[in-house]
């Protein structure tokens, strides 16, 4: 989808400013772009703002996954693998926004150029998504979308 948001705009979101960065990711119902909690409870700190058009579709898949990392964070704390839930809404009557505490770059950079990882590093990150796997499960919820990025 064309995301509507540039570098730079800031929108308002649960009593706190956030300013779009680069695109990290699109998938065929949202863009993620990289952004900075401008003012609020997590002022300063980076943060991954998914965008997603409104629609019956993606009205579920937002609910739900606020629902989700709200129970998760219930159930476990703030964990090193999964996104904690800093903000979302609507903006207009057009798209929703998710806003996350950012993790980390995503597998796909962490590559060096010959595109082949170590066997640690291999290991590492395989690892770290069995946690984050695990983490999920145990709140009883299965990942149905599992991607490198």
């Amino acid at each position: 989808p064309q995301t509507p948001f540039r570098e730079g705009q800031g929108i308002e979101l649960d009593k706190s400013k956030f300013v779009f960065g680069r695109i990290l990711a699109q998938g065929s119902d949202s863009t993620i772009h990289e952004g900075l909690c401008a003012s609020g409870a997590v002022a300063g700190q980076r943060v991954a703002l998914k965008v997603q058009t409104r629609h019956r579709k993606t009205t579920i898949q937002v609910t739900t996954e606020c629902n989700v990392l709200t129970k998760i964070r219930q159930a476990h704390g703030t964990t090193p693998r999964i996104q904690s839930l800093v903000a979302y809404g609507c903006i207009g009557e057009e798209f929703y926004v998710l806003v996350t505490l950012l993790l980390g770059p995503d597998l796909l950079h962490l590559l060096p150029a010959s595109q082949r990882m170590s066997p640690r590093n291999l290991l590492i990150a395989a690892f770290q998504g069995l946690e984050a796997l695990e983490t999920l499960h145990s709140a009883g919820y299965i990942h149905r979308d599992i991607k490198p990025e």
